[in-house]
């Protein structure tokens, strides 16, 4: 069992058995131990996992590597013994998500203004550039831009294919079950998003490598 001892913000300390094999954010939640909410489970998106290491330590557990600089790169005094991934991989999840809504519920209104073929095809041609950019950024200000990008594109191109689908069939059977096949396979590809960031960030290091090698702390 390896002993560790956790400090709240408050300076209360819980010192606390944890079986090998456990991360120390497992610990502290098997251990119920304030302050460590651990939201994402483990998949480095919500803050708790950014820690300070000692610098006597920097040597056993090795330095930040190239995704950890990125992320940790908006964050705010950041020490250079400050290794691990910090809230802002939750920012480049939920503010592309918010913009993506935001500009949603504005896309009936574009495609009443700008007509529904016009809106659709520059949300397609919008979000398949931005995904490329967002693939070739080099920063994560960057990252976040592009990726707002795409979000925007897919939500307002969504809007305006449904709204034009529904002008297409004049039978209203057939136009319900195009518009409600259309809205079930957009939540159908949401979940095997999700299905695929859990594969990812649970089997990552089992998982077959595309390039180099994977990068473990």
């Amino acid at each position: 069992m390896a002993r560790i001892t956790y400090i709240e913000f408050n300076g209360r300390e819980h010192v606390v058995d944890v079986e090998p094999g456990l991360s120390v954010m497992e610990g502290a939640k098997k251990n119920e131990i304030p302050g460590i909410d651990a939201d994402c489970g483990g998949g480095c998106s919500c803050g708790t996992c950014h820690v300070f290491v000692d610098p006597a330590w920097t040597t056993r557990v090795g330095g930040r590597n190239s995704l950890e600089d990125a992320t940790i790169e908006f964050a705010f005094g950041v020490a250079p013994n400050s290794l691990a991934v910090n809230s802002w991989v939750g920012t480049l999840q939920y503010v592309p998500a918010v913009a993506g809504g935001i500009f949603g519920l504005l896309g009936g209104y574009l495609t009443d203004l700008l007509g529904r073929r016009r809106v659709l095809v520059w949300s397609i041609l919008l979000y398949a550039v931005a995904t490329v950019f967002a693939g070739l950024a080099t920063s994560v200000q960057e990252l976040l831009f592009w990726r707002c990008c795409t979000f925007i594109g897919v939500c307002v191109e969504f809007v305006a294919a449904v709204a034009w689908l529904a002008e297409l069939f004049s039978d209203p059977k057939q136009r319900e079950r195009v518009i409600g096949y259309t809205q079930a396979f957009g939540s159908i590809g949401g979940v095997m998003v999700t299905g695929a960031y859990y594969l990812v960030v649970t089997y990552g290091p089992s998982l077959p490598e595309l390039r180099g090698g994977h990068e473990i702390h």
